[in-house]
């Protein structure tokens, strides 16, 4: 299962504090002297560089670790809850999972405790319900807001919910149940993820060769949300924008979530569609090289990147032997490639980084390249 809920670990990224009167429209988390603040859109200071740790901005609230504390800010940079927690989470449908006792429970976006700590996981709120797992059996359930259960804990592994289905896995087969308890699709599956636009990627046969010490000859299949099969293979990607890529003899082809081939693509491998582009990977005497399609199957921008990600405000980022930049939809270069790392945009920045991880500086740059932070660390 692709999206599995593990063991709850804090996840430290980057962090959130400032003492501004007026809300800005966004924060970003910038490290400088290994410390943590946040900028706006601009690259003005919003919060300076004094936090230990934290997570980034989500539903107005930032996760922040202040003596040995988390807390949290609000979108102003202002204390909105207390560090008093032992470690915590982004906020999910106005829910976040904290650690008390080393027990984990939920709070709401005031701070107020909805659901007293007390599973040895806990995962966020999606579609209004979240898994937990308990200390009596280890297993995991699902519990709504309030913190009733949906499903007792029964489940070995689960996913997430998505179009009001979820997989679990119940001795040794994986199948859905819906928001109402009920198991909507048998567990008839040797693995199952999560549901991506209507449509999910199953294990219908167990890997039964070896070669060289990898098991392969396993089974896969696309279902609805009836359990229908509609396509006997696995794609390569995703369903994304009713669309997915698939391996047709020694090229890629298309899939409607009818299981219909609508377009052959020669390209030897393949991204999932965002805002209706879909990177794809040429293979020839020059090496491999990343290009663009749009939703007809027509190039629009032509292999020539060693590396390639999602479009995302209209840019994509492209790596260049080692160094990355990014390009628009017609393809053309508007970033130099000049960065060791980068991250897709969001909020109209994007990060990125020079030197090797762990050791790398990091900044954002604005849509036409210039820095509004310069990589620090």
């Amino acid at each position: 299962m692709k999206k599995m809920i593990g063991i709850f670990l804090v996840m430290v990224f980057f962090l959130t504090t400032g003492l501004r009167a007026e809300e800005p429209a966004w924060l970003f988390p910038v490290k400088q002297n290994g410390k943590y603040g946040y900028i706006d859109q601009t690259g003005k200071v919003v919060v300076s560089p004094r936090l230990e740790v934290g997570l980034a901005l989500t539903e107005g609230r930032a996760a922040i670790k202040q003596d040995g504390k988390w807390g949290y800010l609000d979108q102003t940079g202002q204390i909105a809850i207390k560090p008093q927690f032992e470690g915590s989470t982004k906020f999910s449908e106005g829910r976040a999972v904290i650690i008390s006792n080393q027990k984990r429970g939920y709070i709401d976006l005031a701070g107020k405790i909805v659901i007293e700590p007390q599973f040895e996981d806990a995962a966020p709120f999606i579609e209004g319900f979240a898994a937990v797992q308990s200390f009596e059996n280890h297993k995991y359930g699902f519990i709504d807001k309030n913190g009733k259960a949906l499903v007792t804990p029964q489940y070995d592994r689960v996913g997430y919910f998505s179009g009001g289905l979820v997989p679990v896995k119940l001795n040794d087969k994986y199948g859905y149940f819906d928001q109402t308890g009920k198991m909507a699709i048998p567990a008839n599956y040797y693995d199952a993820e999560d549901f991506s636009d209507g449509l999910a990627i199953v294990k219908t046969k167990l890997a039964d060769k070896v070669l060289m010490g990898i098991p392969y000859g396993a089974s896969y299949a696309v279902i609805d949300r009836t359990g229908k099969i509609i396509y006997e293979r696995r794609p390569l990607a995703d369903f994304s924008e009713g669309l997915a890529p698939i391996m047709v003899e020694d090229h890629i082809g298309y899939i409607d979530k009818s299981g219909s081939l609508v377009f052959p693509v020669n390209a030897k491998d393949a991204g999932a569609f965002s805002e209706g582009m879909d990177k794809i990977r040429v293979d020839d005497q020059s090496g491999k090289r990343w290009g663009f399609i749009d939703k007809t199957g027509k190039v629009v921008i032509a292999a020539q990147f060693d590396e390639a990600g999602d479009f995302t405000e209209g840019l994509a980022y492209i790596r260049v032997k080692d160094k990355f930049g990014f390009v628009d939809r017609s393809g053309q270069v508007v970033i130099s490639p000049t960065y060791d790392d980068a991250s897709n945009f969001s909020h109209g920045l994007a990060q990125v980084c020079l030197g090797k991880f762990p050791d790398w500086k990091c900044g954002y740059i604005d849509k036409t390249g210039k820095p509004v932070w310069e990589p620090s660390k």
